[in-house]
């Protein structure tokens, strides 16, 4: 999952798909894995970078200026609490992220535009889900990220709804939860996967 840059979700189903090949049928219900496509991390960070908005540098900047100090990490940790200046901060790269809705297209990688062709032409509705390191063993950020239902295939609103889970990754909720849940990750940047 994390390896790839898929996130959990697109894994547990890529898992899924490869060991039931076919769908199967108990009794008389039919059991199929859906037609998904993950984003990875890097394609996700592909995309903002073409259009000019580089959530590395971002968050390294977001880092600098908050986490650069052991004081100011330990303070975070030991409160449980993000300071008011970051929260902001993190609302403004989120206005960032926001701004790709704003472009009249979108560079998405080609396997995406074929899923939505075929999506359009099949008539299919789109869930646009965050699918990163959110639920392990371990930490669980169940609710923290966006999910966006019920979304017509074409450019414009597949890419509303990828803004808004991106953005969500850097939400002050995603980003409470995980630190109250004591993610030893909680200084890197999120990995920002989607999943379709």
């Amino acid at each position: 999952a994390e390896k790839y840059g898929y996130g959990y979700k697109t894994a547990n189903l890529l898992e899924l798909q490869e060991t039931l090949k076919k769908n199967i049928t108990i009794d008389t219900i039919t059991v199929k894995i859906p037609e998904f496509i993950g984003i990875t991390h890097a394609d996700i960070i592909s995309l903002f970078r073409s259009h000019s908005i580089d959530l590395g540098k971002e968050w390294n900047i977001l880092r600098t200026k908050h986490f650069a100090s052991k004081i100011n990490q330990q303070k975070i940790l030991s409160t449980k609490t993000l300071p008011t200046q970051l929260v902001n901060d993190l609302k403004k790269l989120q206005a960032k992220i926001y701004t790709l809705t704003k472009r009249t297209t979108t560079r998405f990688p080609i396997s995406l535009k074929n899923f939505i062709a075929t999506s359009t032409h099949n008539h299919w509705k789109l869930m646009v889900r965050s699918t990163g390191k959110e639920d392990t063993d371990s930490i669980s950020n169940a609710g923290g990220n966006y999910t966006q239902a019920n979304i017509l295939p074409n450019e414009k609103n597949v890419t509303r709804a990828i803004c808004s889970v991106v953005a969500s990754y850097f939400s002050k909720k995603s980003l409470s939860q995980r630190l109250q849940a004591g993610d030893p990750t909680f200084f890197k940047q999120p990995l920002t996967p989607v999943l379709i």
